[in-house]
């Protein structure tokens, strides 16, 4: 089995190939300014939180009408593939809009991956002599697997309903966060080293502004009259598939949140 590798050098980042941050940001930044506003009818309170939370992520593959080799190769990434925890972090501003009623926009940068599959036996043609004879070099790496992390600066549209205003009050919320793809890191641990990549996805196939579904099940812990805590595990299903291809790829996480947040009354 030969192993293909990628052309750049180990532990190397592909500045070139980095996004461009402010022009990823402006435009979800003036997104929230133009929101906020709108956020502010009738008397409401407002609370701003912090938040970080770590995911359990994974991917789902679909297939339609293919050739039975992409078939069989959808088999063998489910079989080999296998899911990774990931971490998210971000601030929200929050906008009662009723009793019970709140409306939650923000911004977060999230990861959602997985980690490949694991080749073994691995063969390079610099070790095969003229005459066809496989003579291993210790020096290359006979064993390797990557894991793949897609960074994504999200803007969460959400809407949240609390069953009780004491001083535990539960909540659900639910609702879609647009997204804009960041980059890839590549982690790649071999028999002999391990290395980071940084590469953002150059194929036009590959979708760069994805839509999020998500829902949250949660309590708040009110602390004093302008400090609250609150913990909430999150669903997220990415509702744009990675590529356009005929395999469709599609991000998912589940995961738990906590965060502290800040009451103006």
């Amino acid at each position: 089995m030969h192993w293909r590798s990628n052309s750049h050098r180990r532990g190397s980042v592909d500045t070139d190939s980095m996004i461009d941050l402010p022009r990823v940001v402006r435009p979800l930044t003036v997104c929230l300014l133009f929101l906020l506003p709108q956020l502010s009818i009738g008397q409401a309170s407002s609370s701003v939180d912090l938040v970080l939370g770590l995911d359990y992520t994974y991917r789902s593959l679909r297939v339609g009408d293919v050739p039975d080799i992409l078939k069989d190769f959808t088999v063998v990434r489910n079989r080999e593939e296998a899911p990774q925890l990931q971490w998210r972090a971000g601030v929200n501003y929050n906008r009662r809009l009723g009793s019970r009623f709140h409306l939650r926009t923000g911004i977060r940068l999230a990861n959602v991956g997985y980690r490949g599959q694991k080749f073994t036996d691995l063969r390079w043609g610099s070790e095969f002599s003229g005459n066809g004879q496989y003579v291993p070099d210790p020096s290359l790496p006979h064993e390797s697997r990557s894991s793949y992390s897609y960074w994504f600066i999200e803007v969460p549209l959400v809407g949240r309903y609390a069953f009780s205003g004491r001083r535990f009050s539960p909540f659900v919320e639910l609702g879609l966060a647009p997204s804009v793809y960041l980059t890839t890191r590549t982690r790649t641990v071999t028999d002999l080293d391990k290395f980071t990549e940084y590469q953002r996805d150059p194929s036009s196939e590959f979708n760069k502004v994805h839509i999020v579904g998500l829902i949250t099940f949660g309590t708040n812990y009110t602390l004093t009259d302008r400090l609250q805590l609150y913990a909430q595990p999150t669903a997220r299903y990415h509702l744009t598939s990675l590529y356009d291809a005929p395999i469709q790829e599609q991000l998912f996480s589940v995961g738990l949140e906590l965060g502290v947040r800040r009451l103006f009354r």
